[in-house]
């Protein structure tokens, strides 16, 4: 039973360290609804005086009242500010503590005068059910404002410092059982609401992200500002499902989109970001630390492990992988347009492989602007002696760099030529891709090696 008790306090405390702003926003909210609930009960109370009820006014009633009034104020003050949440959590310490104060005063002024009723300890106990925070904080706190009310009454009524400290006493064990109570209601609430939001959140195949929570959490991790770290955005697409659906039935394809799942979580860290956003397309953040090998090495065993998984006949089964590493700060849409457009070359390679890119700063120029995607100096040469200065020109000797580049540059390049015999991917491959992607059926993309003396391009010099 200790063992219980021990695991769920020590959870409350971890529930309290990740909501610590909204508890103190909450405490704050708290704070302010008791002193007005208590000035209106107040006020009722004096209102039965007027009204003829044997209760005598005093000093006490002349203090009572402003006090109320000024920690109304004062909370709705601090209400309208923009506060640090230590702050705001020592707000409603510090407004609960001058209104014990002065209730103290109040008891023990009453008391002198031959009042019965003592509020102070029913407030104590009342504070330990408004107030939430940890339990040391709770506990001192309680301890504080005993003393404080025992100092009191030995100012005003010191014939009543023995009741007073027993009163208090009681009220302390009280208010810490009722605390206990609370705040086991309170964590068991947390508890479940957070095991809501992990299943509402999670994929029911695979156990991973669903595509919402997945798009949110990386959004949210982008917007940070990480200009000059490393961080990679992955898309992965279970090649051929289709076909494996068809084949094998339905069954087979979520248990091979299941053990995708299992094989995704052994290969990559808890801190990245993996989730599913939908049929077989998967997407990852691998957040920094992250290198070049790291993603490399774990994209090779992701398709190791896949190629060896079997279900029943099923074999063999492979995925494509496009990577985008980042470094200065790019927006989710552009990095899953980047990544997107990494798998679509993988996909024209042959599937089964991955392909990784990079983002790179780019300034929009000021003229129109060519890319040369060639290994040949003289060829590139050739192409900038027939278009003239008038031209901004980007080249690359990489067939996977230039597409990589071209889809960075998009609509600021009038117009591409391509060297489909510089190796690294076959023409068909090439044109594949290309057929597949949005860009190029509006970029013209001409063959560096077919005549071009002829070719009239908008702005060209001769």
């Amino acid at each position: 039973m200790w063992e219980d008790y021990r695991e769920r306090w020590n959870e409350g405390g971890r529930l309290f360290t990740n909501r610590f702003a909204k508890l103190s926003e909450m405490n704050y909210k708290r704070f302010y609804r008791c002193m007005c609930l208590c000035a209106f009960a107040y006020g009722v109370l004096l209102l039965f005086t007027f009204c003829g009820y044997n209760y005598e006014l005093g000093a006490s009633d002349v203090l009572l009242m402003p006090v109320l009034v000024l920690l109304i104020f004062y909370a709705g003050k601090f209400s309208q500010m923009e506060l640090h949440p230590q702050v705001r959590r020592f707000l409603p310490l510090a407004g609960y503590a001058v209104f014990f104060l002065a209730v103290s005063v109040f008891d023990w002024l009453s008391a002198q005068k031959g009042g019965k009723v003592q509020f102070f300890p029913m407030l104590l106990i009342l504070f330990a059910a408004l107030y939430v925070d940890r339990a040391v904080v709770i506990f001192v706190y309680l301890v504080i404002c005993a003393a404080m009310n025992v100092a009191v009454c030995a100012c005003f009524a010191p014939q009543f410092a023995g009741h007073a400290l027993s009163a208090d006493i009681a009220a302390v064990v009280m208010a810490i059982g009722l605390y206990w109570a609370v705040i086991g209601i309170y964590t068991d609430d947390l508890i479940h609401n957070r095991a809501l939001e992990e299943k509402s959140s999670r994929d029911l195949l695979t156990g991973l992200f669903n595509k919402v929570s997945t798009e949110t959490r990386i959004r949210e991790y982008l917007a940070k500002g990480r200009e000059g770290t490393y961080c990679a955005l992955v898309v992965m697409d279970f090649d051929n499902f289709k076909s494996v659906n068809d084949t094998y039935g339905h069954q087979i394809g979520d248990e091979a989109l299941k053990r995708f799942g299992e094989i995704l979580r052994s290969n990559f860290r808890n801190l990245d970001i993996l989730g599913r956003m939908g049929g077989d397309e998967f997407m990852l953040l691998l957040k920094e630390p992250v290198t070049e090998e790291y993603i490399v090495r774990a994209c090779n065993q992701v398709e190791m492990d896949l190629a060896t998984s079997h279900f029943g006949n099923a074999k063999g089964f492979t995925c494509s992988i496009g990577v985008v590493m980042d470094r200065l700060g790019f927006s989710f849409d552009n990095l899953y347009r980047l990544a997107d457009d990494a798998l679509y070359e993988a996909k024209a390679r042959g599937k089964a492989c991955y392909v990784l890119w990079q983002s790179k700063r780019i300034i929009p120029p000021d003229r129109l602007a060519i890319y040369i995607a060639t290994a040949n100096r003289k060829k590139a040469d050739r192409i900038r002696s027939i278009c003239g200065n008038g031209y901004i020109y980007y080249s690359s000797n990489e067939i996977s760099k230039a597409l990589n580049e071209i889809s960075l540059y998009g609509e600021s390049l009038e117009t591409v030529f391509l060297d489909y015999e510089m190796g690294g991917m076959t023409k068909e491959q090439i044109e594949a891709y290309m057929a597949s992607r949005p860009l190029f059926q509006t970029l013209p993309v001409h063959d560096i090696d077919v005549e071009i003396d002829d070719l009239h391009l908008e702005g060209a010099k001769g």
